[in-house]
């Protein structure tokens, strides 16, 4: 059924901008697909693409959690993906 952009801000933690910004970018690179449900509201989707990186991300997350068992999962994913690339989050101060 996909998300509307306001669910995955929530679940994320993202603030609008920052939501927009990686929406635009997951779109440009076909991760993410955007629909209409029944009734009209944007819903965005992953399609084969962005599955298959969501578990990449997913089997990343788990081998970091085993290399620092003490660090928070989400810190060590944003710290290796944005090591060098587009992404500078630094959940540490709340910006998600």
């Amino acid at each position: 059924m996909g998300a509307s952009k306001t669910q995955v801000i929530s679940k994320a933690n993202l603030s609008f901008p920052l939501a927009d910004r990686y929406i635009s970018f997951l779109l440009s690179k076909g991760h993410l697909r955007l629909g209409l449900d029944p009734r009209g509201v944007r819903r965005y989707t992953l399609t084969s693409k962005g599955e298959r990186l969501l578990g990449f991300l997913a089997e990343i997350q788990r081998e970091l959690e085993e290399l620092f068992p003490n660090t928070s999962a989400a810190i060590l994913t944003v710290a290796a993906l944005s090591h060098g690339s587009l992404f500078d989050l630094d959940l540490r101060q709340g910006e998600g």
